[in-house]
């Protein structure tokens, strides 16, 4: 899947820094955490540092208390998931990968998945994206204009209005399934979709690989995520709905 991920995403990565327009409250990140992003020129810039910065911080205090505000804040402040409280339980699970340098050899579960890889994204920046219903529709979506040949990333619930208009799950399904297959959902699932105890992993594998085609070596590998969480619903739904008038 990596060729048409990078083929598709080329042509917008000049522009990333238009496109992540996303700006984090500033007041709430000077006062909890000390960090003053108001001197980057842009939203992109600014969320690059916040992202260092409390990596650092964490680095510098390593108390669990300190590691559930930052949790809570990426998830709740930052992320937007206002009822999440689980902030102590997502520290103790991955306090044990904390900076690790490569993709560990541990089990990712699909649940909360929006949630938990928004603080692993700061515990482990070497490495470790955000997976969300954006970044999982981009791919579909590129996945489906592009043949869908590939298997489907399952998306986690959102609340973007253009994202749930189309449901590029059932789109995909419905291009995959075939007079073969078995009628049972359970094994329809299992044959078109990527399982769910193994997507965190083939969904960074293939960051890391679209990344090497597409940024510096210096470049952070979040690039790549951000990149496809900006145009979801812009180029990716607006393709997206172009495709399926052509079909129609």
């Amino acid at each position: 899947m990596k060729e048409i991920v990078v083929e598709y995403l080329k042509k917008h990565t000049r522009s990333l820094s238009v496109l992540y327009n996303w700006a984090p409250d500033e007041k709430i990140l000077l006062d909890r955490f000390g960090i003053d992003v108001s001197k980057c020129g842009t939203a992109l810039e600014q969320n690059v540092l916040l992202k260092n910065e409390l990596a650092k911080n964490i680095q510098l205090n390593r108390s669990k208390e300190n590691k559930v505000n930052v949790a809570n804040y990426i998830i709740k402040d930052w992320g937007g998931i206002r009822r999440f409280g689980r902030g102590e339980e997502v520290v103790t699970r991955f306090s044990d990968i904390e900076f690790s340098g490569s993709l560990p050899d541990v089990k990712f579960d699909f649940q909360v998945i929006s949630s938990w890889s928004k603080y692993l994204s700061i515990i482990a920046p070497d490495w470790a994206c955000i997976y969300d219903a954006r970044v999982a529709y981009s791919l579909n979506v590129i996945n489906y204009i592009s043949g869908s040949k590939h298997k489907i990333f399952p998306v986690p619930s959102g609340r973007n209005s253009r994202i749930n208009l189309f449901d590029i799950e059932s789109l995909l399904l419905i291009a995959k399934v075939q007079e073969i297959d078995d009628g049972s959902p359970k094994e329809i699932k299992k044959k078109h979709f990527i399982g769910e105890d193994k997507v965190y992993k083939q969904y960074i594998k293939l960051i890391r690989e679209v990344h090497e085609d597409l940024w510096e070596s210096t470049d952070p590998v979040q690039y790549t995520e951000m990149l496809l969480f900006a145009i979801a619903d812009t180029f990716a739904y607006n393709d997206l709905l172009k495709f399926c008038i052509k079909i129609d």
